[in-house]
């Protein structure tokens, strides 16, 4: 009976490990080797941020923007996606950012 028991703990823990680690791979390792592999390149851009990407600070960025009034012109591109607006102002038309 202790063995059946052995593998109804076991069973559940090794699923969790390889889903632990297919999440860390996927959500830690990969963002950051290709994060590290464009800077090797010369392609910069804002840094990886666990989990949520360049997301959270998109998003605040286009709350900003759409705070504000907007100006009588035909440039709306700060407007519509400051995000990317400001990333190319400060890192360069060829620019990488995290979207997850």
């Amino acid at each position: 009976m202790s063995g059946l028991m052995e593998l109804v703990i076991l069973v559940p823990c090794c699923f969790f490990l390889v889903a632990l680690i297919k999440f860390l791979y996927d959500y830690l390792w990969v963002p950051l080797r290709i994060q590290h592999l464009m800077n090797s390149q010369g392609i910069k851009g804002p840094p990886y941020k666990f989990i949520h990407g360049n997301n959270e600070e998109a998003t605040k960025m286009r709350q900003e923007a759409l705070s504000k009034p907007m100006a009588l012109k035909h440039d709306i591109f700060p407007r519509v996606q400051p995000h990317v607006y400001t990333w190319i102002n400060r890192y360069g038309k060829i620019h990488a950012y995290f979207s997850l």
